[in-house]
């Protein structure tokens, strides 16, 4: 036969529970506020976590095309790669820059000097990145575009982004999958200060610009 145990309380627990009773926690101001707000910032955090996968995918995706066309025109004549990229509208400085290469070994390449291997790749790569934004992203004269200032508040532009090997961020902007504040922030963190301005200009009662200078706190001095 089977025992069926007893689960009635004994005295002893009774007087334990008479002697423990049950504590009421409240919560304050504070912590409710911060328990809201960690509430509130987990779908945030999540959607951090996936933005910055799709990114990393993206970017992945990215650096393989560029990386396929790349290697196909680095086997064409390095006169005629350095004469697309001179077509497209850029600088010889600009090219030079972007590539690492001096504007006279440009110029030798050019007039049939053989450049070395690592100079041809960078070439290659150069107009290979400027073929897909055109061709995927119809980015409408790429050399003009890539001078211009990314934002307004800094002079920061694509070819700065390229010369420093932000080539995925620049590819972003391209796409339209990031702004230019977001751009700025990952290639040049502290741009705001750096670039922080105490003039603007603004206009008098007759409609005439003038230079007022601003203070620290944002007020404005004439």
């Amino acid at each position: 036969m089977s025992k069926i145990l007893d689960q009635t309380p004994t005295a002893a627990a009774n007087l334990t529970s008479l002697s423990s009773p049950s504590i009421q926690y409240t919560l304050t101001i504070d912590e409710l506020a911060r328990d809201i707000a960690a509430r509130a910032g987990f779908p945030r955090n999540k959607k951090s976590l996936i933005d910055g996968e799709a990114t990393a995918i993206r970017h992945g995706t990215f650096q393989v095309r560029l990386e396929t066309r790349t290697s196909r025109i680095a086997k064409e004549d390095p006169v005629e790669i350095l004469n697309e990229l001179l077509n497209y509208g850029f600088a010889w400085r600009d090219i030079s820059n972007m590539i690492g290469v001096s504007i006279p070994s440009l110029r030798r390449c050019r007039n049939g000097e053989r450049p070395t291997g690592s100079d041809r790749g960078a070439l290659a790569q150069l107009l290979a990145f400027i073929q897909i934004i055109e061709n995927e992203h119809r980015v409408s004269e790429p050399a003009s575009w890539m001078e211009v200032p990314i934002a307004s508040e800094a002079p920061t532009n694509g070819i700065d982004l390229y010369i420093n090997g932000y080539l995925g961020t620049l590819y972003d902007l391209a796409a339209q999958q990031c702004s230019p504040e977001a751009a700025l922030d990952i290639a040049e963190p502290g741009w705001r200060d750096k670039y922080r301005s105490n003039w603007e200009v603004v206009s008098d009662d007759d409609d005439q610009p003038y230079i007022k200078f601003k203070s620290a706190d944002g007020s404005r001095y004439s």
